[in-house]
């Protein structure tokens, strides 16, 4: 299960949308898994504005978030992340080149 907070952005003050999961329905706490040791999937601050999980994969650890921040020129940040362990670990999906979801000013 994923919940999401929302955030202000870089100009807006902390705190900032966050990423928050578990792996047992609930039956514990959720923990934030915005950032770990290693890597913050939204140092910025923006406001999450999605998470989906994928169906296809049975045990609910692969998920699927989507940042906002598309109009503050100076703070980019990846649009898309992916999670294949319930949010232990992000992978950036936002592409490359061409395919790169775009931050619009």
């Amino acid at each position: 299960m994923y919940a999401v907070t929302n955030g202000y952005g870089p100009l807006g003050g902390a705190p900032g949308g966050e990423v928050w999961a578990t792996t047992d329905a609930g039956f514990a706490l959720m923990t934030n898994v915005t950032q770990n040791a290693t890597q913050n999937i939204n140092p910025q601050g923006y406001a999450i504005a999605t998470v989906a999980m994928d169906a296809s994969v049975e045990s609910g650890n692969t998920a699927y978030v989507g940042i906002m921040g598309f109009s503050t020129p100076g703070y980019p940040t990846s649009h898309v992340w992916k999670t294949t362990n319930a949010g232990a670990s992000w992978t950036d999906w936002s592409g490359t080149a061409r395919r790169n979801c775009p931050t619009i000013q």
